[in-house]
């Protein structure tokens, strides 16, 4: 199968994940992978969720870090390397 195919079956088994730990069919503390934006598959950048491994140590009973696991977390870490950087621009002007 071509690319794109493989990449649309991952995100239905992600989907099929997703709904499996919404009904506690899988352990809570698993980290559910981000589909795949098929439109940009060809375009990845370093941030993109395809890189992420978790879950592939097979330790399930840890609560994966925060950094992983909270969006929100996610979010602060963007926003505060953003400031950095404007920071690190206004230095330099």
């Amino acid at each position: 199968p071509g690319i794109r195919a493989l990449a649309k079956r991952y995100n239905t088994l992600c989907a099929q994940l997703s709904d499996m730990k919404a009904w506690s069919a899988i352990h809570k503390n698993a980290v559910i992978p981000k589909p795949v934006d098929i439109n940009g598959l060809f375009d990845i950048g370093v941030d993109d969720a395809i890189w992420e491994d978790a879950g592939l140590d097979g330790d399930a009973e840890e609560a994966p870090p925060a950094w992983l696991a909270d969006e929100g977390i996610r979010e602060g870490i963007k926003a505060m390397l953003m400031y950095d950087q404007g920071k690190e621009e206004i230095w330099r002007l």
